[in-house]
């Protein structure tokens, strides 16, 4: 492959008409609910970025490295320090490190440092168990994107099989979901429950309806208008030639993991039987945040 073949795919892409799914209809019958606060919320949230003194401009630093035309995409010398400050810095917040703290709240990136509020509630509400598993996937997100920066670095189209090698990692859901817990009232279900292999199939299965319904199939379009093609639809084109195939085909394999993660779902209701009242309740309130993430992300958009 040739290091213009990416562009000639945006080229090819420009354009064209295509007939998206009804990716709402794929999700009949999840739970949907628009929290009361809504409103209230966005005003938090807006005061809260606005409060480390950098507004709207960490708006858009958030995406420097997830994006192609980001400040840091095309800078692996510069963006591995970021990673390990960034890697750092949280381990820091979760009282994870061993030995002096290397990086006082007060001397971290600005942008980095965003991440203290969050931090010392998990501190506050989760067990050491519960912040390692966050702290591994957030080590696992910030190791794949090193993979996917290389990937695209290299100045060559990838392959579908090397896109999947990094999205789950670089899509950073498995650390939304490891906060699933602590959005339901700081529930703590046990190990044996969270190292159940339908449970990591259920995480794998909600970071891939995530990302594909609205990052490959929803933002399609801004993808493309940003000279993105790293995404589901962009690859397929590459082999497929036909965009509406490479849509299809995109959809299809969205459909196919839903179902996967229904069944896998109700494989883990029929064994709560081995839990307690309580422990199955939690279970049960899992599946349903991890289902949240996936109609809320869509609806979100």
């Amino acid at each position: 492959m040739t290091q213009e073949e990416p562009n000639s795919i945006l080229t090819a892409l420009h354009g064209q008409s295509i007939v998206l799914p009804d990716l709402n209809a794929m999700l009949d019958g999840w739970p949907r609910e628009i929290n009361q606060n809504l409103d209230q919320l966005r005003r938090d949230v807006d005061e809260w970025l606005d409060s480390y003194s950098f507004g709207m401009t960490v708006r858009i630093t958030l995406g420097k490295i997830d994006m192609d035309n980001g400040s840091l995409w095309d800078n692996f010398e510069l963006s591995n320090p970021y990673r390990k400050e960034t890697r750092d810095y949280v381990r820091y917040c979760l009282d994870l490190t061993s030995g002096p703290h290397i990086y006082p709240v007060n001397s971290a990136n600005a942008t980095i440092q965003a991440f203290e509020t969050i931090g010392t509630a998990i501190r506050k509400a989760y067990n050491y168990e519960q912040r390692q598993r966050f702290m591994d996937h957030m080590d696992g997100f910030l190791e794949m994107t090193q993979q996917e920066q290389m990937l695209r670095l290299r100045g060559t189209l990838l392959s579908v099989e090397e896109f999947w090698s990094y999205r789950l990692g670089s899509s950073a859901v498995h650390v939304i979901i490891a906060m699933n817990e602590f959005a339901w009232d700081n529930k703590s279900l046990p190990t044996l429950v969270m190292e159940d292999g339908s449970m990591k199939l259920l995480w794998d299965y909600t970071n891939i309806i995530v990302s594909t319904s609205v990052n490959d199939i929803v933002s399609l379009k801004k993808e493309i208008a940003s000279g993105s093609i790293g995404s589901m639809i962009p690859l397929l084109y590459a082999h497929l030639r036909d965009a509406q195939a490479a849509v299809d085909q995109t959809a299809e394999f969205l459909v196919l993991n839903v179902k996967a993660f229904e069944e896998t779902a109700q494989k883990l209701l029929k064994t709560e039987k081995r839990y307690n009242v309580e422990e199955a309740r939690d279970m049960c309130d899992f599946i349903k945040g991890c289902q949240f993430y996936c109609s809320g992300n869509l609806t979100w958009r």
